[in-house]
C-alpha cells in the first residue's frame, strides 16, 4: 500500500505535469496554427482541452496546501511566496489566453488580434510555470532563508 504523503506528493506532481502540459500546448499549438485554414477548429479543440488543465489548476493548491500543511513546512518561504505569486499570474494569463481560444473559434480564426493576445498569454504563463518548477527543485534563498 502506498503512504498517504507519498500518494499526495505524486498526485501534486502529475496535476503540475497536466498544467505544464496544458499551458504549453495552448502556446505551441497556437503558434503552429498561425495562417492556417484550420485556426479556427484548432482553438475551438484548445479550449474544450482546457477543461482538464483547469481542474488541474484547482488541484495543484489544493495538494500543495495540503503539503505545506502534512509536512510541516513553513507556508512563508520566500521562494514559496514567489511560486504563489508566480501560480496566480500562470492561472490568470491563460484563464484569459483560454477564453480568446473561444472567441478566437467562434470568429473562425480570422481574428488575429485575439489570436496574438491568445498566443502571448500562453506563453507568458507557460513561462511562470517554468520558473515554478525552477523554484520548487532549487529553492533558493531570495531575501531570506532558504528551504
Amino acid at each position: 500500500m502506498i503512504e498517504p504523503v507519498l500518494l499526495l506528493k505524486l498526485i501534486h506532481v502529475v496535476s503540475s505535469a497536466v498544467l505544464f502540459c496544458g499551458v504549453f500546448s495552448t502556446a505551441l499549438i497556437l503558434t503552429l496554427a498561425r495562417g492556417s485554414e484550420a485556426l479556427g477548429a484548432v482553438a475551438g479543440l484548445l479550449h474544450r482541452a482546457g477543461i482538464v488543465t483547469a481542474v488541474a489548476m484547482v488541484v495543484q493548491p489544493l495538494t500543495g496546501i495540503w503539503l505545506i500543511v502534512v509536512l510541516e513546512d513553513a507556508a512563508m518561504q520566500p521562494w514559496l511566496v514567489l511560486a504563489y505569486v508566480l501560480y496566480v499570474a500562470a492561472a490568470g494569463l491563460w484563464s484569459v489566453a483560454l477564453a480568446a481560444t473561444r472567441r478566437l473559434a467562434a470568429a473562425g480564426g480570422r481574428d488575429m488580434t485575439v489570436y496574438s493576445r491568445a498566443r502571448l498569454l500562453s506563453w507568458l504563463a507557460t513561462g511562470a510555470v517554468v520558473v515554478i518548477y525552477f523554484l520548487m527543485l532549487t529553492q533558493p534563498a531570495l531575501w531570506g532563508k532558504a528551504g
